[in-house]
């Protein structure tokens, strides 16, 4: 306590929460060895998986009778490994992951490898929701927040049925539903493969959900924390601390905090586990990020001083691939490794230092066009449109839930009942209209079937238009003077260079301290420099290339030069035919990472068929399925067929576009 007293004294309450956020508390552990089983259990509330590696970080653990070749790698990390738990176990109260290579794929062959977890119990809500069941959540105070999201199975007990023979179809629904949902006061879910398609055919599904209702809980928060700080007796904080306590665990509190940001928050991650920079609100902006070493104490447990010792570590390419893989992202997994860094110093053992800040911006465009809503009287036709992009139907209720909307001439009794609900509206209108631009839907009893009868009724439909997302990121242009190096980086996809030139245009970039006869030519341009650049770097997902005459030759003799360079990230594209197989493919060890699909048709010229005529619009969203069967594989074989993926418009003779990285 007297400790504690005299750090409050000595530091302001903004500074004891940055150290707090920058140095986190230690959640729960889980640790098993290969062969055996990793156990996650909370009593209260639902897991979160935030740190997990399948491999071998020290020669102790797991050694007991094993000869000492198989325990003397000691950097032996699986990259996939959160991701492999917290698909298994986030959003759960109790889970066993089987320690094996069939589950994580084997990182380190020889090697015998444990499975070391960590993550916390999160006091939220939960709810699941059985297949063709449909369902609200709702928040009486605040407003929702998704946390995990599942469509498929992760147990046998859960929605007894006789084809729930397996208790392993992993789809995650995370993202798709914190769109849908969050911060609004209530949100309709159906769990419905109309909606998230079919992960595991002939297997009864369904959709889990864990969500929050969420104040503004950082102003509370904040409010309480400093009252106390500045509170003559320090007595007085603790109390509300332990206050806290009772409705928040210690690490939840930290989380919200580092989550809501005070100005920048500071996060290390060492070599080998997994970074997530993460906002509760607003975006995430990286501010500076280096993966290397630069002290002596980080990272250092266990590790030998040979490892430890060069503390001049950098890499200069760190921040724009932190940039291109987590600026306006609310979330973002980044592996810390080679992989994805490069290695800056062979045989050091690093880490990845990371300042970022959250931030609010109400103007940023959303990943689709802003959700509409249209309610429409019984007996009239309701039109949904979207002038770009197609239809995706969010919630529907053919029914009545006030006694005011469609009124206007009514008795009393055609519109008192106001919970007067239609399960198979969204199923209905997402059949009907989804992957469209236009839909047309007489509101009646002939579409819907009649919920309560006697009661005069309307259509109240929620929907966005989705955009296809495009092949390449907009450009990016980097500057190089004389005798420096550029660094161009894609975190997905693949560089394409688009101009370049290595002379000098104008007088004034990269003149500090240059005479004026080297900055008198301004018509100096090396026409060779898109080739030059293009041969180095185009296919590549990281490139340097030093601004020097060896490399591109001297244009202007004299004059002090610079490298201008404007360059693309390029997504791969696969088509297939309607009723053709095809296999998605990475090389030199990458793995798959899908971005976009659509099963449908956006022109009429490829894949040409005597069924498309005049259609050229036909959209079937399918990313969600082509991630969950393609991802984190070097391969993978894809069918394009109506049996397969949901057909949005018969007779129609479709394809399957899609935009995928090798990462």
């Amino acid at each position: 306590m007297y400790t504690f007293n005299m750090l409050v004294q000595k530091l302001s309450w903004i500074t004891l929460l940055l150290l707090l956020c920058q140095h986190g508390v230690e959640g729960r552990k889980a640790l098993a060895c290969e062969g055996g089983t990793a156990n996650l259990q909370c009593s209260k509330g639902y897991i979160n998986v935030y740190k997990a590696n399948y491999g071998r970080a020290d020669k102790i653990t797991c050694s007991k009778g094993k000869p000492k070749s198989q325990i003397s790698n000691d950097q032996c990390f699986q990259e996939t490994s959160i991701q492999a738990v917290s698909l298994r176990c986030d959003g759960t109260t109790s889970c066993s992951v089987p320690v094996q290579n069939s589950i994580f794929s084997d990182p380190c062959i020889g090697t015998v490898k444990y499975l070391d977890v960590t993550y916390d119990c999160l006091p939220i809500k939960g709810i699941a929701i059985c297949e063709h069941k449909q369902a609200y959540i709702k928040c009486d105070t605040g407003v929702i927040r998704i946390h995990h999201a599942n469509y498929g199975r992760r147990d046998k007990t859960t929605c007894r049925f006789p084809s729930s023979n397996t208790d392993e179809c992993l789809f995650p629904q995370t993202t798709r539903l914190q769109f849908r949902c969050d911060k609004k006061k209530s949100c309709s879910l159906n769990a419905s493969n109309s909606v998230f398609g079919d992960p595991c055919r002939g297997v009864n599904k369904y959709l889990e959900v864990t969500y929050s209702c969420e104040k503004n809980i950082l102003i509370t928060l904040l409010a309480i924390v400093y009252t106390g700080l500045m509170e003559a007796s320090i007595g007085s904080s603790i109390c509300t601390f332990i206050m806290l306590q009772r409705k928040l665990t210690f690490f939840t509190f930290l989380v919200l905090l580092c989550q809501h940001g005070i100005k920048a928050v500071n996060l290390i991650t060492c070599e080998g586990e997994t970074a997530k920079p993460t906002c509760a609100q607003g975006t995430i902006k990286v501010l500076s990020a280096n993966y290397g070493r630069t002290d002596s104490k980080t990272c250092s447990s266990g590790r030998p001083a040979g490892q430890i010792s060069n503390v001049q570590c950098t890499q200069n390419t760190t921040l724009s691939v932190l940039t291109t893989q987590c600026d306006g992202k609310q979330n973002c997994f980044i592996v810390v490794g080679n992989t994805a860094f490069t290695d800056p110093c062979p045989g050091t053992y690093k880490y990845l230092n990371v300042s970022y800040e959250c931030i609010l911006s109400p103007t940023s465009p959303p990943p689709t066009v802003p959700s509409k809503n249209q309610v429409t009287c019984e007996s009239n036709t309701t039109h949904l449109s979207c002038d770009q992009g197609t239809i995706k139907v969010l919630s529907a209720n053919y029914g009545r839930a006030d006694k005011t909307t469609c009124s206007s001439g009514r008795p009393a009794g055609q519109i008192s009942n106001v919970q007067c609900t239609q399960n198979t509206t969204l199923s209905v209108l997402t059949t009907q209209c989804d992957g469209k631009q236009n839909c047309s839907v007489a509101v009646g009893n002939m579409a819907f079937t009649d919920p309560c009868p006697g009661t005069y009724k309307y259509l109240n439909v929620s929907y966005e238009c989705i955009l296809p997302p495009p092949a390449s990121t907009p450009p990016k242009d980097l500057l190089s003077c004389e005798s420096e190096t550029a660094h161009l980086s894609c975190a997905h996809g693949t560089i394409k260079v688009l101009s370049g030139n290595y002379g000098r245009i104008d007088n004034t970039t990269c003149s500090s301290g240059k005479p004026a006869g080297q900055l008198s030519n301004t018509k100096c341009i090396q026409r060779k420099s898109l080739s030059v650049l293009a041969n180095r770097c185009d296919g590549k997902r990281h490139c340097s290339v030093s601004a020097i005459n060896m490399v591109f030759g001297d244009p202007c003799k004299g004059t002090y030069k610079y490298l201008n360079v404007s360059y693309t990230c390029v997504l791969t594209t696969s088509i297939i035919c309607q009723n053709k197989s095809s296999h998605i493919h990475c090389e030199r060890g990458r793995r798959i990472n899908i971005h976009y699909a659509n099963y449908g048709r956006s022109d009429t010229v490829t894949c040409t068929h005597h069924l498309v005529g005049a259609v050229s619009t036909c959209f079937s969203d399918q990313t969600s399925t082509l991630q969950h069967r393609c991802n984190g594989k070097t391969m993978c074989h894809v069918h394009a067929s109506n049996s397969e993926f949901t057909d949005r418009c018969p007779q129609v003779h479709k394809y399957l576009e899609v935009l995928y990285s090798c990462d």
